[in-house]
C-alpha cells in the first residue's frame, strides 16, 4: 500500500504564520504537521509515500518523498491536486490524506488492515471538534449521511440541521487500485470548469449518486483535529 498527502496550498487563513511556508510545515508538539503524518503512515508500514505540492515547493525536498507539482495550486481544488498524480495513484492500493490535519497512529492502521475497496473515516466527535472551533457549527458543516448497511449515501452539501449529520469526512480515504482506476475515469470526463474547481466532498457525492459507487464509512472515536485557522492551531496544542 501506498499513500499521498495533498499539501498544495497555502493556508491563507493563517496569514503571517504562512507568509513563508505552508500550513502543513507549522509545528505541533515541536514538529511539522506532515512529519506527524508521514511519522504515522511509517509507524503501519507505509513508507511509499507521495505529496502533491504547489505553495513554497522547494521546502518539501528534504522531506524524502515521491514530490508531484501541482503549477495551478493557487486557482485549483484538492480534487485538481489529486488526480495531478494520476500516474502515480493507478498502481496500488493507496491512503489519500489532506495536508492540513493531525490524528491518531491507530486510525491509518484501521484503513491499512480494511478488506473493503473504498473505506471513508468518520469522526464520531464532530460536534465537539467543531464546537470548540464556532459558535454555530452550522456555518461549517456540510451533510454527512449513511445507509443502515454502513454506505455512504450522501456528502458535502450545505447541511440544514443537525439531523443532516451522522458523522464527518476526516480528509482521509483508503481506496484500492481497481476503484482508483473508476475514479479516475469519473474525473477525466468532467468539464474544465468542475475539474479545476471541485472540492473532495463533492467528487465523492458524484460518485455515489451519479456513478453507484459505492463508499464503506467506518467510525472513528480516535484523536483527530483539522487546521484551517487560529483557533484550530490553539485546540491543537491544548490537546498536543
Amino acid at each position: 500500500m501506498r499513500a499521498i498527502i495533498l499539501a498544495a496550498g497555502r493556508g491563507s487563513r493563517l496569514k503571517s504564520l504562512t507568509k513563508n511556508k505552508p500550513k502543513c510545515f507549522l509545528k505541533v508538539n515541536n514538529k511539522k504537521i506532515i512529519t506527524h503524518q508521514i511519522d504515522a503512515l511509517k509507524k503501519n508500514g507505509i513508507d511509499n509515500i507521495a505529496v502533491v505540492v504547489g505553495y513554497k515547493k522547494n521546502l518539501f525536498k528534504k522531506l524524502n518523498l515521491k514530490i508531484i507539482f501541482n503549477k495551478n495550486w493557487n486557482k485549483t481544488n484538492m480534487i485538481y491536486s489529486l488526480f495531478k498524480a494520476s500516474y502515480w495513484l493507478k498502481n496500488e492500493d493507496c491512503i489519500i490524506c489532506y495536508g492540513d490535519i493531525i490524528y491518531d497512529n491507530s486510525i491509518i492502521e484501521k484503513l491499512k488492515n480494511s478488506k473493503k475497496k473504498i473505506l471513508l473515516p468518520s469522526n464520531v466527535n464532530w460536534k465537539k471538534n467543531w464546537s470548540l472551533r464556532y459558535q454555530n457549527p452550522l456555518t461549517d458543516l456540510e451533510t454527512f449521511k449513511v445507509n443502515k448497511n454502513g454506505t455512504l449515501k450522501e456528502i458535502g452539501n450545505k447541511a440544514l440541521g443537525y439531523s443532516e449529520i451522522q458523522g464527518q469526512f476526516m480528509g482521509l480515504i483508503k481506496i484500492d487500485k481497481r476503484s482508483i482506476q473508476k475514479f479516475i475515469k469519473i474525473y477525466k470526463y468532467l468539464p474544465l470548469k468542475k475539474k479545476l474547481n471541485l472540492d473532495f466532498t463533492s467528487f465523492l457525492n458524484l460518485s455515489i449518486k451519479k456513478y453507484k459507487i459505492k463508499i464503506n464509512v467506518i467510525r472513528i472515536k480516535n484523536k483527530w483535529f483539522e487546521l484551517d485557522n487560529f483557533k484550530d492551531l490553539q485546540v491543537i496544542k491544548k490537546f498536543y
